[in-house]
């Protein structure tokens, strides 16, 4: 028998095999399957994306941590525009969700928009947000949960040279966050401010919070 066809050589071989596969999935890269429709128009459910473990506070494997939280040394490698997946501070199932505030943000929102300005010292600039209407009749679909509206105005939006499209609901008086969170939120150092793309159809920071750093598990490419 040749050498590579003997037991001793196969089975040294695949158990090199998973552990290098169980390695790259928990310090380089895995797929994560999207679960629900808050990042819909860019991310469909059942839908898999790569994530990237460069920038996790956390090691993870199949989306579950497998290591306690620590400071995290990565607070500055996060950038608004990111997709990121996390530990939600309300569950334990991660979430996958877009950053638009880090440390430093003051988020105004106001209706169906919002406003970033970055503050340091109590002195803030304004982040430039630039919104243009790409298709006002986007069909939603049947899964939309908490929602009888059929179609959807999507929005490209850009923040700092970082391009995505975001949803919003038609014909509807509802604003994009509840009567008491269409507020300003300041976002801590060592946080960020989460949104769904879903606009809303999307529970995220708005509701639950600033996510820390420390929850983070990698981001989306």
């Amino acid at each position: 028998m040749p050498l590579y066809s003997r037991w001793y050589v196969i089975l040294p071989s695949l158990i090199m095999i998973a552990l290098i596969i169980f390695a790259s999935r928990i310090f380089v890269v895995e797929p994560f399957k999207i679960s629900s429709v808050s990042m819909l128009p860019n991310y469909k459910p059942g839908q898999y994306v790569f994530i990237r473990k460069d920038k996790a506070s956390r090691k993870s494997l199949y989306g579950q941590p497998i290591e306690d939280a620590s400071p995290s040394s990565n607070t500055n490698l996060i950038s608004r525009g990111d997709v990121i997946l996390f530990i939600p501070n309300d569950g334990d199932e991660p979430y996958i969700k877009r950053v638009i505030g880090i440390g430093g943000d003051r988020i105004k929102f106001s209706n169906n928009r919002f406003e970033i300005s970055h503050c340091i010292d109590n002195v803030c600039s304004q982040i430039k947000i630039q919104r243009e209407l790409i298709d006002d009749s986007y069909e939603l679909p049947s899964n939309n949960y908490n929602s009888d509206q059929q179609t959807a105005s999507r929005i490209r939006e850009t923040i700092e040279m970082v391009s995505y499209d975001t949803l919003y609901f038609n014909h509807s008086f509802r604003p994009s966050c509840g009567v008491e969170e269409c507020k300003t939120f300041t976002v801590p150092k060592g946080f960020v401010f989460v949104l769904g793309d879903n606009r809303d159809n999307s529970k995220d920071s708005r509701y639950t919070g600033s996510i820390p750093i420390e929850n983070i598990l990698g981001t989306a490419l």
